[in-house]
């Protein structure tokens, strides 16, 4: 019969579909996002983010991106939604099917940044490329705090600038691999570095900076590393540094209930009298 003949062909049913009102239905689920303002999209809700990734993943995992331009026939609003998915998430083929669809930077998003937030390397570097626009430091940071070399490899060698407080952060991190390939890249640092590593107990870095560095630290880093319990930090410290503590540190640690630290404290400034005594004396002789 011609129905049959015209029924069971997958290019006529999709054309005589394509005038019919309605949805595909692998594709109902997506109709909840119809409701989504445009000023959610700039900054989304974890909730929302939970959200499209529950639906997208699975149907991503089914059909792969062989479906998704005509998603975007049929919910024009989904381009925005698989377009942010994807930068959370790190879909980079998909970021590739939407730029064919609509040009990327054609989109007022931070897409570059968000996906930098979110770690994705070959998001960012796959943005780059196709948008030319430039991250801001605000995604060098984010990828210093995860200790995501890749991402911090690629935006140095992008963008040079972006490194000027990169050492400093990744010392207080506690990331000792980011932190050497940072001093090998000749990176600057201050002070800040042994400072805030100290704070934090991440006492192989303090050590790497120490030997390896000439920025040096100053007296936060034996108070901090005081305050905070970190007794063989601060044992470095005494030993090899020559800034030495405050009364103040002393106090927080004594106040943090850190004794054993006050206790070496204490008698490390009594060693330091009697050795400066016995060097007095032997002047006078």
């Amino acid at each position: 019969m011609p129905a049959d003949i015209v029924l069971g062909s997958y290019d006529f049913v999709r054309l005589i579909s394509a005038f019919q009102r309605g949805v595909h239905g692998d594709m109902r689920s997506f109709v909840v996002f119809a409701a989504f303002p445009a000023s959610v999209w700039a900054a989304i809700p974890a909730s929302e983010l939970s959200l499209m990734d529950r639906l997208l993943q699975p149907w991503y995992k089914r059909h792969g991106i062989t479906r998704l331009a005509l998603l975007f026939d049929d919910l024009r609003y989904m381009v925005n939604i698989c377009l942010l998915h994807a930068v959370h998430f790190g879909y980079a083929d998909v970021l590739r099917r939407i730029h064919e669809h609509t040009r990327l930077h054609w989109f007022g998003y931070p897409l570059m940044e968000m996906a930098a937030i979110a770690g994705h390397t070959a998001c960012v570097r796959f943005l780059s490329e196709t948008t030319r626009r430039r991250c801001t430091r605000h995604a060098m940071y984010h990828a210093v705090r995860q200790g995501n070399v890749d991402l911090v490899t690629f935006l140095l060698a992008t963008q040079d600038e972006l490194g000027r407080a990169a050492l400093d952060l990744a010392a207080q991190s506690g990331h000792l691999d980011l932190v050497e390939y940072l001093h090998a890249y000749g990176v600057p640092c201050t002070t800040r570095a042994i400072d805030a590593a100290a704070a934090n107990g991440h006492l192989a870095i303090v050590q790497f900076l120490h030997f390896h560095r000439q920025e040096g630290c100053t007296t936060d880093a034996m108070d901090a590393a005081a305050a905070n319990g970190h007794i063989k930090v601060v044992q470095f410290l005494h030993m090899y540094r020559t800034e030495g503590w405050t009364v103040a540190g002393r106090a927080a640690a004594a106040e943090n209930g850190h004794h054993h630290i006050v206790a070496f404290l204490s008698d490390a400034r009594s060693t330091s009298v009697r050795v400066g005594l016995a060097n007095q004396t032997a002047c006078r002789v």
